[in-house]
């Protein structure tokens, strides 16, 4: 149902414990990726049915992970956090263990989906400001989708 666009416009460096294989990790990396995907795709037209794509940010940070996600059709709209705990508790959780799969104790994923089935994950190890999603569903630096 789901095409990949592209996980990353930069080269992704993995460490890999010696006794997990890197096959291994890539099948369960774009396990973790898909099911976010599936589950960012089945809410959103809940919330917008005109929707043309669909932002989920997850930021893990030394201080505390956090999170946002956000719709546009007409126009932008945040997903409400209060109306919608078990899709954050679930996606944040997913998006965590992701990270950490990477060998990575800090970054901010990003995923795009498209109402075309399409979606295209992004990550930053470094900026963890990158990619904001206002109260409003804006998003600020949006990555190129192709």
């Amino acid at each position: 149902m789901f095409r990949m666009v592209g996980l990353t416009t930069e080269p992704l460096v993995v460490a890999v414990p010696k006794n997990v294989a890197q096959r291994e990790l890539n099948e369960r990396a774009s396990a973790l990726i898909l099911s976010l995907s599936e589950e960012l795709f089945a809410l959103v037209p809940h919330m917008q049915p005109d929707w043309s794509k669909a932002y989920y940010r997850f930021c893990c940070a030394a201080d505390g992970n956090s999170s946002a996600a956000s719709c546009k059709g007409g126009a932008s709209k945040a997903v409400d956090p209060a109306a919608n705990p078990e899709f954050f508790c679930s996606m944040d959780e997913k998006a965590d263990t992701l990270i950490k799969l990477f060998g990575k104790t800090q970054g901010v994923l990003l995923l795009i989906i498209g109402a075309d089935a399409s979606y295209k994950v992004d990550f930053d190890w470094d900026d963890l400001g990158r990619w904001p999603i206002a109260a409003d569903g804006t998003i600020s630096g949006l990555p190129q989708v192709h």
